[in-house]
């Protein structure tokens, strides 16, 4: 059946909508999302006490990153349409990644990973906790799980922060703040997300279950494009532009990486790193799409280009003398993202 492109005339009247999030007792609402990322080397560059190292212009670096999984959640207590209890059902979960590297000397790289969640298939109780204003998650009672898998955890999906604080009226327009888009890719928190890969995706995978913190930059810009009725149902169509930055600083984290064997030869040399950040920015376009009677969304589709820059600071000491060296990696790629919402 085709979908209505009809715009309702009620909103070239200027009339105003108020769009917010409800939630009533016994709802059920199931969260299916898919994220695709690909990206590749664009440019390296290394210095080695502040003068240039040649040799990297041939290297080659390509990684892909596919995430997948469905939230099922039921409202078990709600008051003035806030929901104080829920369970999230986590039906499926998923992530795949691959990368391959061809350097300009030494051994190339090509390796595939697939990652798993021992979440998957469990279900946490997340009860409003009304002193500290934040939910307590918890296995329901009379359920044994892995306490662990608790932690991290996001009670609430980020749509609130997508809608405007007062009512609007076609072409409209407001702010969301920038760190609204590292929450919506970071989906439902850390998702204990492993796998048994060794090598460089072994270590990928750490940090993708450990979150995106760092120091946000840039906007994202909302504008009310008009009102369809799909099934007897006025829904609101939402443009987004976006360009939005993060800037991480990964140092620990590497160097946790690069934790040396206990059986290290004699006289090896060990490098001290010194810095590890990142700073990535998106650049695009978004469509969200939202249910006003239900108070719910329906879809949001994000198709963004991105561009990131790896830098890497390290003190090598070896025969009395010290080289400080620095190396640049920049990446481009581009960024999908589709997540809907079905009712029960």
């Amino acid at each position: 059946m085709k979908a209505p492109i009809l715009i309702s005339l009620a909103l070239f009247l200027g009339s105003s909508h108020d769009l917010s999030v409800k939630h009533e007792k016994g709802q059920v609402r199931r969260t299916s999302f898919t994220f695709e990322e690909q990206r590749s080397l664009s440019e390296m560059s290394s210095t080695m006490n502040g003068e240039a190292q040649g040799g990297m212009d041939d290297m080659q670096h390509e990684q892909s990153y596919g995430a997948s999984g469905v939230f099922v959640d039921r409202t078990v207590e709600s008051v003035d349409s806030k929901r104080t209890v829920f369970d999230r059902e986590y039906e499926e979960l998923g992530l795949e990644m691959a990368v391959q590297i061809t350097p300009p000397f030494g051994e190339s790289v090509d390796e595939e990973a697939s990652g798993e969640s021992d979440l998957e298939g469990e279900t946490v109780r997340f009860t409003w906790d009304a002193d500290d204003e934040e939910f307590d998650p918890a296995f329901p009672e009379g359920e044994d799980g892995d306490e662990d898998l608790l932690d991290g955890l996001s009670a609430e999906f980020p749509w609130a922060s997508y809608l405007p604080e007062e009512g609007v009226a076609a072409e409209d327009e407001w702010d969301i703040a920038p760190e609204v888009l590292i929450q919506t890719i970071e989906l439902g928190g850390d998702l204990s997300l492993t796998n048994d890969q060794e090598g460089m995706l072994g270590s990928a995978m750490t940090k993708v279950s450990g979150g995106r913190t760092g120091d946000y930059g840039g906007e994202m810009t909302a504008t009310l494009v008009g009102l369809t009725e799909v099934d007897g149902r006025s829904q609101a169509e939402i443009s987004l532009e976006v360009d939005v930055s993060i800037v991480q600083d990964n140092t620990e984290m590497a160097r946790a990486d690069m934790e040396q064997p206990d059986d290290l030869p004699e006289g090896a040399v060990v490098p001290d790193l010194k810095s590890a950040m990142v700073e990535t920015t998106y650049e695009g376009e978004g469509t969200l799409v939202w249910d006003i009677e239900g108070g719910y969304l329906v879809s949001l589709e994000f198709e963004l280009e991105l561009e990131s820059i790896q830098t890497v600071q390290l003190l090598v000491e070896f025969g009395g003398q010290s080289m400080d060296i620095e190396q640049v990696m920049s990446f481009e790629g581009e960024r999908y993202m589709s997540i809907e919402v079905e009712t029960e």
